[in-house]
């Protein structure tokens, strides 16, 4: 009797959602109809495609895989309102929103119908993961943001994101540190603070207060250039691990205010980062679009104006090899790392935009430029990799087992607003970081605590 009511709640919650989903789209077309000066037509393939999506992501099980495809599938309608409002406040131009849609729906169907196939029944291990990491590999954990950040003011002489001024036309271009290579190395220390205090808070110690601090101050680092995307891979996988220790009843209780910090952070950074005063004129709902979601906005512009094989010095397969594999062993082989991460997707649309700033317009735009509809075979792999990624993390019990998957699907989650270059760096940057601890492990086998936790 519990497990029908159960599934009549998901039929009714799976419903609900959807029916709203499509008011906002057909209210996003609507907005593109006024931008655009022509009738903006939904036709039939793109409910189709919608339903489909929906269907599939009633049937996948795993909570984690089912958060990513809705991610993903409200992405599309917040890009929609960007472009709209790009056109309105900037631009003037038309673009093929109907057929950007398409190509998004199609490439998210396929993602799904992988994640289903492979997906499987697993029961959440929660509030496990109690271990205590290596004490040496903490320590380096913990004191590598900080680290960065001093060589980063050392070099700079200021912090970018305090300074008052625009720091768009150059926060790409500076001289941050040799330290900052490796910026996504914080992410586990953030998720450190995180575990460590909610271990203290368990035993109701005071030593929790430190690691909270710590916490909050690291988090500021991960936005003290003006760059989003570790901050938001941060609240990712804090959100995964809350997941993972406290359970979904947890995660949905607090959701309302997660979405809101990542909402604040993510619009606030990109307001305070292009000049305060500049900014915040004539604030309106228009503005508030074009806030967000320009990375969609920059995969219907291109799809409008080329096809897949005509955007000019890129290749994702090349960039994607050359952000993978390490510099040196590349020089060996007689490549230039510099030369092949050049392929990627961010500078080769800086080029046809014909600006100095990197543009990223997402994963399913990455492999439609580069293969086409025979992109749809790595995205299915892709899904089929998630599907059992999230089933790794409801089963793991260690915490370097979470933290290494939870940085590995935060990223994938953030896939669909970046680019595959990043993510093939930061994931050998997280191999890197596996092999020190690996090292550590054997090097100085004993572990004794740090952190006052019996």
């Amino acid at each position: 009797m519990k497990i029908k009511k159960l599934t009549l709640k998901r039929y009714v919650y799976s419903s609900v959602h959807g029916a709203v989903y499509f008011i906002f789209f057909i209210l996003g077309y609507r907005y593109c109809t006024d931008a655009f000066n022509r009738p903006v037509e939904i036709g039939l393939v793109l409910p189709i495609l919608l339903l489909v999506s929906f269907c599939l992501l009633h049937k996948i099980t795993n909570n984690l895989s089912r958060f990513m495809g809705y991610f993903w599938l409200w992405w599309m309608l917040v890009g929609i309102a960007n472009s709209a409002s790009w056109s309105i406040l900037h631009s003037a131009q038309d673009l093929d929103i109907e057929r950007a849609s398409t190509i998004y729906l199609v490439f998210l169907v396929v993602f799904l119908l992988g994640v289903f196939l492979f997906d499987r029944r697993v029961s959440l291990v929660q509030g496990e993961v109690h271990d205590m990491p290596h004490k040496l590999w903490v320590y380096l954990l913990l004191a590598y943001p900080l680290l960065m950040f001093l060589e980063a003011f050392i070099s700079l002489g200021y912090i970018p994101i305090l300074s008052g001024v625009g720091i768009v036309e150059d926060m790409y271009n500076v001289n941050y540190g040799s330290l900052y290579s490796y910026k996504s190395v914080m992410l586990f220390s953030i998720l450190l603070c995180l575990h460590f205090y909610r271990i203290h808070s368990e035993q109701a110690s005071r030593k929790g207060f430190i690691y909270i601090i710590l916490l909050l101050v690291f988090l500021f680092i991960s936005l003290f250039d003006g760059k989003r995307v570790v901050f938001l891979a941060s609240l990712l996988m804090m959100l995964g691990y809350m997941f993972k220790v406290f359970g979904l009843a947890y995660v949905k209780k607090n959701a309302f205010s997660f979405g809101f910090i990542a909402c604040f952070f993510y619009v606030g950074t990109s307001i305070v980062r292009a000049g305060t005063s500049d900014s915040i004129q004539d604030f309106n709902l228009d503005t508030v679009f074009y806030s967000v979601g320009a990375e969609f906005r920059d995969f219907a512009w291109t799809v409008t104006n080329y096809e897949p094989g005509e955007i000019p010095n890129y290749s994702w397969t090349i960039s994607s090899l050359g952000s993978f594999v390490n510099g040196a062993i590349l020089k060996i082989l007689g490549y230039e790392k510099a030369t092949l991460v050049s392929m990627d997707s961010a500078r080769s649309w800086m080029d046809i935009f014909g600006i100095e700033l990197g543009i990223r317009t997402g994963l399913f735009s990455e492999l439609w430029f580069e293969f086409g509809f025979y992109g749809l075979v790595l995205i299915f792999v892709l899904g089929v990799w998630v599907s059992k990624l999230s089933a790794g993390l409801y089963e793991a019990k260690k915490f370097k087992d979470v933290a290494f998957k939870l940085f590995i699907y935060a990223f994938i989650v953030l896939s669909i607003m970046g680019q595959s270059s990043l993510f093939f760096g930061v994931f050998i940057t997280a191999v890197y970081v596996y092999a020190v601890l690996w090292i550590i492990q054997r090097v100085f086998p004993k572990n004794k605590d740090i952190i006052g936790v019996e």
